[in-house]
């Protein structure tokens, strides 16, 4: 429906502009003045199809038919301003009782302890890894002589990079999971509901 509505727009903002051109192309013929005044003077074309009328007729029907396409979607648009949308999500969130809220807390809750618990055995396996690889490292360091243990160091070093670099993005996860705590469901925001509001809304749907 938008999309129909924006070409129709479209096509009469085109009409409209067309029409305006064809007044303006007779105006030029009577005068540089009208075809001036037409473009920058307030009503100056009123005046000018009141006065030559059956010159200028075409360009203003062309461009009313313009305006008269352009305004279902400006009706729509304004209609649309008085009556945003609500989101099925804030308005079903609104009626839920306190127990569905405390039952949604709960599930909600466990579910962050879960991935928090979850982020700091992937953080524990990665030091476990990453220590025991940087001390061999370091031991290896100062007997490197050819130009092959160089290079193969090298490489070594910069898969060890690319692991310490996935480490500080689960350390930073980690924090930003911590961060986040739970003491009762007004804590809960929309973002953390969402996904259970959104599987009430498809529940209710097929039902």
């Amino acid at each position: 429906m938008n999309g129909l509505l924006a070409l129709i727009g479209l096509v009469g903002l085109l009409l409209f502009a067309i029409g305006r051109w064809i007044i303006s192309a007779h105006a030029r013929e009577i005068s540089i003045w009208w075809c001036w005044s037409i473009r920058f003077v307030p009503l100056a074309d009123v005046m000018f199809l009141a006065r030559y009328w059956e010159l200028g007729k075409s360009g203003a029907l062309t461009s009313l038919i313009g305006l008269a396409l352009l305004l279902p979607m400006t009706g729509k648009a304004l209609w649309d301003k008085k009556h945003p949308k609500v989101d099925p999500c804030v308005a079903l969130f609104s009626k839920l009782s306190g127990d569905q809220k405390n039952g949604m807390f709960l599930e909600i809750s466990q579910a962050h302890d879960a991935r928090v618990h979850l982020a700091e055995k992937k953080i524990q396996r990665l030091n476990e890894r990453m220590a025991p690889w940087y001390a061999t490292m370091q031991a290896q360091r100062p007997a490197l002589k050819s130009d092959e243990e160089v290079a193969a160091f090298n490489e070594e070093a910069a898969a060890y990079s690319t692991l310490l670099a996935v480490a500080k993005e689960e350390a930073a996860t980690l924090a930003d999971l911590k961060a986040k705590t739970y003491a009762n469901w007004t804590q809960i925001t929309l973002e953390d509901a969402n996904p259970f509001l959104e599987q009430m809304i498809h529940s209710a749907d097929r039902d």
